[in-house]
Parts: C-alpha cells; structure tokens; sequence
C-alpha cells in the first residue's frame, strides 16, 4: 500500500476512536447533563431534619437536583403551624437550612417553600391534569 493509504487509515481509526470516546462521556454525564435527583438517603435527611421543629405541621415534597458529584441543590415545602409570626418562621427556616448543610455538605442550596398542604395537593392536580388545552 501507499503512504497516502495509511495515512487515510489512520485518520479514520482516529475518527473512530475520537467518536467512541464521545460516545462514553456522554453517556456516563448524561444524568448530570440534564439533572437527577440525589440519593434518598440525602432526601430523608433533609425531611428528618425538617421534622424536628415544632414549627412544622407536614413536609409537602422534597426535590433535589445533583449538580455535580458533590453539589445538591434542594427545596423543600413546608407547612408552617398557623399562629406562627414571620420572624418565628424564618428562624425556623434558617435553622433548617444550617442543620441540613452541616448534616450534609454536599447540598449547596436548600430553598424553603412555605406552603399549605391544601395548596399542595392543587398544585399537584393542576399538574397531573396536564398542559391546558
């Protein structure tokens, strides 16, 4: 064969082994590409935590977004007991947020969500009804 052969060979095994490569990143960064949740675990600590307080009558959800190997970012919907003052339920906010970082340093972010469980429960049957039509 002529050098011209091999060297087009070469550029195509090349080619192949670029487009392999690829393939195999894509595939193992897929989940953080778009966003998985993060361990249950990490999802139940938050909850436990959350739980604690007296201030909190039901944790409505729990979602989180792994953003990288050790970056969880949070959020949390709560239902505050009536009566509380603005100033009680940030504190227990706060508090929330410091215990749920120092328990688990990879959450990055914990957002808190006042919310009534009736609010809830709408929001989640408007999303199961689906886009309007």
């Amino acid at each position: 064969m002529r050098t011209g052969a091999w060297s087009g060979i070469g550029s195509v095994c090349i080619g192949l082994l670029l487009a392999g490569v690829s393939v195999v990143l894509a595939r193992e960064c897929k989940a953080l590409l778009i966003g998985e949740r993060a361990r249950p675990k990490l999802q139940a600590s938050i909850q436990e935590i959350a739980e604690s307080f007296g201030g909190v009558c039901v944790i409505n959800e729990v979602l989180t977004v792994q953003l990288a190997p050790q970056q969880v970012v949070a959020m949390i919907s709560l239902d505050f007991k009536d009566g509380l003052t603005l100033a009680q339920a940030e504190g227990i906010a706060g508090e929330i947020e410091e215990r749920a970082k120092a328990a688990r340093p990879s959450v990055i972010r914990l957002f808190i969500r006042p919310q009534s469980s009736e609010q809830s429960r709408a929001e989640w049957r408007d999303l199961a009804k689906g886009p309007p039509a």
